[in-house]
């Protein structure tokens, strides 16, 4: 592929930068391919058919190896979900990794099939979010402004983990007293987790905000009786209790919810 000059770049990842921008106001029909020199070809928009954007990235040097569908942008997370639900190349993801990088942008890239899976990055990675840094984009072409917003977000993340983290100790410790008020609790909590991994951070955050209010409450209470046995169960609050790390940390295949 020939290498492009320092200004092709820097207007290339100006021009791509808008277009993240838009894709995370709101969703973009999108087609992407393998480009016939090499690299990828990205075309998309929210009004005009993804059959329309896949003939688009074809004259702009497309082949017939990729996919098209809606796009949409969470937090650092592009995500494509192919029509059909198709696997698509799995160069794909590379090369479109390679050509975001190579422009200086630092974005995550997710393919999520029919069936929810994920191929690619994960749409919530806790190493990634914490580690993230803005690769130097040639020739001074970094886009300020797109990096910023991701890394507040990246930040954002961090510290709704953070609360989950310093609440699930208290709430495990209500179920082993026996409150019936933990099941709830828990099952708050895993919500919360659910929206984070699904890029839902405001939702995780509007559940996490209003738990330690109630904890509080509850830990100033007179101690309940554990109910006997037969009586009423907590629920899987323990279990949870010592296990949130993993359902914080899903894996690199995921499924969305």
């Amino acid at each position: 592929m020939p290498k492009k000059s320092a200004q092709q770049s820097k207007a290339e990842a100006a021009e791509l930068t808008k277009l993240i921008t838009k894709m995370r106001k709101k969703e973009h029909n999108f087609a992407l391919t393998l480009g016939k020199e090499g690299g990828v070809v990205l075309a998309a928009d929210p009004k005009k058919a993804a059959s329309v954007m896949w003939r688009e990235a074809k004259a702009n040097g497309g082949t017939a190896k990729g996919c098209m569908g809606v796009a949409t942008v969470e937090g650092k997370v592009i995500q494509f979900r192919p029509e059909g639900g198709d696997e698509p190349p799995k160069a794909l993801y590379v090369g479109t990794k390679k050509y975001l990088k190579d422009l200086g942008l630092s974005f995550k890239v997710a393919f999520v099939l029919g069936d929810g899976s994920v191929i690619g990055d994960p749409l919530d990675d806790e190493d990634d979010a914490e580690q993230a840094t803005v690769d130097p984009a040639p020739n001074d072409a970094t886009p300020d402004a797109a990096n910023a917003d991701a890394n507040d977000h990246a930040d954002r993340i961090a510290t709704v983990k953070d609360q989950i983290k310093a609440l699930a100790p208290r709430v495990g410790a209500l179920a082993q007293a026996g409150n019936p008020a933990a099941a709830k609790l828990t099952a708050a909590l895993k919500s919360a987790i659910a929206s984070l991994n699904a890029g839902e951070v405001e939702q995780a955050q509007k559940l996490v905000e209003k738990l330690p209010s109630v904890l509080d409450r509850l830990e100033g209470a007179p101690p309940v009786t554990p109910a006997a046995p037969g009586g009423a169960s907590t629920g899987d609050t323990m279990p949870f209790a010592k296990s949130w790390r993993r359902h914080l940390n899903p894996s690199r295949r995921t499924s969305t919810p």
